[in-house]
């Protein structure tokens, strides 16, 4: 026992006296290769422990790889978020529906964001995110965003969890549901339209040939049954043809053959095609070239000549009896335009942004009795769109409609200047 505080080391001193040089030699070996063995031990326990870090890390940079891959390659826009909203990551697909807005998000927070593009209420989107953080909730919603043309996206907000399934996050998918909310305003549209254009119609027909079939009828009132029937059938087969060309153009299943053809002499056709109408109405229907003899155009003729066809018995259906329809052809720059104007009932100002909507028909106690598909317009808009071009229309109720459409000149067609003739039909 040490007393004193003094060491005893009387001990130690009699085993090293009784020990002798060779025992301290071969004790001092055995505790030198026994340090060295547990110091490799430990540097290959260490080596195995890092490689074990390395090989987790490279996993879990792999799954990230992954994870950022999938996300890429999504066909739905993904935006990520932290957990008080602001942009981490978003994908490709996002960048492309958001278009400009997409532009420094990273970094910025969503809901300023969200509400750049969308008046939403900032109540609306605090409950949102009490949901989705406090209580752990996804939250799905479908809404129009004005992007561009309006757009109808499907939202899914779920909370991103950590490995302690904790909300660390917030994942935004949105859908593009366009498409398929302009089928279903197609199949309401298509469900309105045989009920209103072809049923009513047929019913007509089909009373008037009972009429007809009873045999009571002199030889006058005979000639107008037939030639009712004869209108309403045409209306018919011209809504059931307008319906065909539009789903064909659509699905891309009709075939566009693009030959040199002259606006001016497919004008002419078209005009006189209508002569016989503009002199059933006494409407003075006019067609005027001022410009030099126009180049040739690369065009489906026959989509050309439907398109003006369109367009002019529109300007002479809703026109009243001694009023007047033009068709005016003047060039801009590297395109030809085409301009068809009237100084009939116009068009209210609220229904210009549908005009060109499949089944949309102008509301109004006039128009009410006028024969009309609702899809002449959205034929026109696609045929002029499929070749390059473009249609724009200016309007005034009571005081006429202006629809022009342009069709591109060809390159080595933009140098050719010359007069066009002048047509005028009274």
């Amino acid at each position: 026992m040490p007393t004193g505080g003094k060491v005893d080391t009387t001990g130690s001193s009699e085993v090293r006296r009784r020990m002798g040089g060779t025992e301290l030699i071969a004790l001092s070996i055995v505790l030198g290769a026994l340090a060295v063995l547990l110091a490799a031990a430990l540097m290959h326990a260490t080596h195995v422990a890092r490689r074990e870090i390395d090989a987790l890390a490279d996993e879990r940079q792999r799954e990230r790889a992954l994870s950022i891959s999938l996300v890429e390659c999504a066909d739905d826009g993904v935006i990520v978020t932290d957990v008080i909203g602001n942009i981490e990551r978003l994908n490709a697909r996002a960048r492309t529906i958001l278009g400009d807005h997409a532009e420094g998000a990273t970094g910025r927070n969503a809901v300023e964001l969200l509400r750049e593009i969308e008046p939403v209420p900032v109540s609306v989107i605090r409950d949102c995110f009490r949901r989705i953080v406090e209580l752990g909730e996804s939250v799905k919603s479908e809404v129009p965003v004005t992007l561009g043309p309006t757009r109808r996206l499907a939202l899914s907000l779920t909370p991103a969890r950590g490995p302690d399934g904790k909300t660390e996050g917030i994942v935004c998918v949105f859908s593009d549901k366009t498409r398929e909310a302009a089928i279903e305003q197609t199949k309401h549209g298509l469900t309105a339209m045989v009920t209103r254009e072809i049923r009513k119609p047929l019913e007509s027909v089909r009373g008037l040939s009972q009429m007809l079939l009873k045999g009571k009828l002199d030889e006058d009132d005979s000639m107008a049954c037939l030639e009712s029937v004869h209108r309403q059938t045409n209306h018919v087969v011209n809504l059931v043809s307008d319906f065909v060309d539009v789903a064909r153009i659509e699905t891309g299943s009709h075939a566009i053959r693009l030959r040199p053809a002259r606006l001016d002499r497919l004008i002419e056709s078209a005009v006189a095609d209508l002569k016989p109408l503009a002199d059933e109405k006494k409407i003075s229907l006019r067609y005027a070239s001022p410009e030099p003899a126009v180049p040739p155009v690369l065009v489906d003729g026959n989509l050309i000549e439907q398109v003006l066809i369109n367009l002019i018995s529109n300007a002479l259906k809703y026109s009243p009896e001694g009023s007047w329809a033009e068709v005016v052809l003047s060039r801009r720059n590297e395109a030809l335009a085409v301009s068809v104007r009237d100084g009939g009932l116009g068009i209210p100002r609220e229904s210009m942004p549908r005009l060109f909507e499949k089944f949309y028909r102008v509301p109004g106690g006039e128009r009410a009795a006028i024969m009309g598909t609702g899809l002449g317009l959205s034929l026109v808009k696609q045929v002029i769109e499929i070749h390059g071009g473009a249609i724009t229309v200016e309007s005034d109720p009571g005081r006429g409609s202006d629809f022009t459409f342009t069709v591109p000149i060809p390159p080595k067609e933009r140098s050719s200047r010359s007069r066009a003739p002048e047509l005028v039909l009274n």
